[in-house]
């Protein structure tokens, strides 16, 4: 019977393509799968939360030139397509969106986001600041609300998993391809020749489809505690080598980014997960040590010396990010309540800087060689509070502290898996802080697709408790007094 209606379930297709067809002209024909493509997406709200998480980690797909009719690119189409779908949840079970207390700082951070248009110094710059958020915070509440089961959240974390290996690949593919280079909208697919950090000779960090060296080396190292909870989850030999394979890809993408704040919020992870007892610390020293001997063997060519080398830290680019850094402290001190406006940073680093690396970074501006003038704080932070004012900084920090609290939360309250998955997204979310402090991070996508699911797993295992979880250690800054220690 079932085969039979699928065989009339055809005819019927057949035959309304073939009125498009007849009634509208040829392009009915292609026009009609994409309206019946949309309407199951519509259907199937996953498949649609994971079109979100393509596209928005990967930028190459969905990256579009903001201003003009919004929802264009492909990453605003998938969250056009989702918003339906809360909405008919929403109507149809009478449910509430999802709700979380670190959604309190946020609504402030946006607040006095929303606020400082009055002292914007450029208010069209404003504007394309208030566009990002706002594709920051869509998939951020989609994820958080439409991933509604613990299978939900748990496939829209291999989503983003998924997505970040692909994107290694194409990293890897980028450095090994260097001469490849693809366009579209504002990122650019293919390694980025680098000739003037290194004395010994030029180096190719790769970007991975996501358009920037720095913010491709702060998404694997966000995403790879993700490869661990799949990693325990995995009950056979082979579904383990294959993921661990797929860590080691990620791991190796990071280190052909060729940035040290990279691997040191990967570090930062690291430490944690061995404190909550995730990573065991014996095997990590072994590996640790296996590494360090075969470095020789795996590390690409400049690699040591960007990384290690006490005269690349000396005379590389800290020079410039200790100027960047203080020319921030400097503007923040002048406007501490307002900020100056998104993006505002780099135009009154031009007008103040005196060194001979500034100087020649305005000149290449002028010369069309470098954006000097898209210059940011080089710190998440310093970066919020340049833009919107330390109250707008103090907010977001809040914000982000409040999602560890969470996940300590979840930890707390749910089974084994939930406790391990908690636990594992609040190293990815440290990693990610690490990282901030290290460049203008906040826009980075895969921070407010996590946060999303921080959410979703915590109104899972609230309204769905399964059994009371056994106890595990937490460090201060995750534990409460109520939790169990050991």
């Amino acid at each position: 019977m079932g085969r039979a209606a699928g065989i009339l379930n055809l005819f019927v297709l057949a035959g309304a393509l073939t009125l498009l067809f007849v009634a509208g002209g040829p392009m009915m024909v292609f026009v009609a799968p994409a309206l019946l493509v949309g309407i199951a997406l519509l259907r199937f709200t996953q498949v649609t939360l994971a079109l979100v998480t393509i596209t928005s980690l990967l930028w190459i797909i969905g990256a579009q030139r903001f201003g003009g009719i919004a929802l264009l690119g492909p990453a605003q189409i998938a969250c056009a397509l989702a918003l339906p779908a809360l909405v008919a949840r929403a109507l149809r079970q009478g449910e509430g969106l999802s709700w979380a207390p670190h959604m309190v700082w946020l609504a402030v951070y946006v607040l006095l986001m929303f606020a400082s248009r009055v002292f914007a110094q450029s208010p069209e710059m404003w504007d394309i600041g208030v566009q990002k958020h706002v594709m920051l915070l869509l998939p951020y509440l989609l994820l958080a609300n439409l991933a509604t089961t613990r299978e939900n959240v748990r496939l829209q974390v291999l989503v983003i998993y998924l997505t970040v290996v692909v994107s290694a690949v194409i990293g890897i593919g980028e450095f090994l391809l260097p001469g490849v280079q693809f366009s579209m909208g504002e990122v650019t697919l293919g390694a980025r020749i680098d000739d003037v950090s290194l004395q010994s000779g030029a180096i190719k960090r790769v970007t991975g489809g996501i358009g920037d060296g720095n913010w491709f080396s702060y998404t694997m190292a966000s995403a790879l505690p993700l490869a661990l909870y799949f990693l325990r989850r995995a009950r056979s030999v082979p579904a383990r080598v294959v993921i661990g394979a797929s860590g080691l890809l990620c791991l190796a993408a990071l280190v052909l980014s060729y940035t040290r704040t990279g691997l040191v919020g990967l570090a930062a992870a690291i430490v944690l997960l061995v404190w909550l007892r995730r990573i065991p610390l014996l095997p990590l020293v072994m590996s640790g040590v296996v590494v360090a001997v075969a470095a020789p063997l795996w590390m690409p060519p400049g690699f040591a010396e960007r990384i290690f080398s006490l005269r690349y830290f000396e005379e590389g680019s800290t020079p410039i990010r200790g100027e960047i850094t203080a020319t921030a402290v400097r503007l923040i001190a002048e406007r501490p309540l307002t900020g100056w406006g998104y993006a505002q940073y780099g135009p009154q680093f031009m007008q103040r800087t005196e060194s001979e690396i500034g100087l020649m970074m305005v000149e290449r501006d002028l010369s069309g060689e470098e954006d000097a003038h898209f210059l940011r704080a080089h710190n998440m932070f310093l970066d919020t509070a340049v833009q919107y004012g330390l109250p707008a900084m103090i907010a977001l920090v809040m914000f982000m502290i409040g999602l560890l609290r969470e996940c300590a939360q979840v930890a707390r309250t749910g089974d084994a898996d939930d406790r391990d998955l908690a636990l594992l997204l609040a190293a990815s979310l440290l990693a990610f802080y690490v990282c901030g402090m290290g460049g203008h991070s906040q826009e980075l996508k895969i921070f407010w697709l996590v946060a999303g699911l921080v959410v979703a797993l915590r109104r899972v295992v609230l309204e769905h408790p399964i059994a009371a979880p056994a106890p595990v250690a937490l460090p201060p800054t995750l534990a409460s007094r109520s939790f169990p220690q050991t």
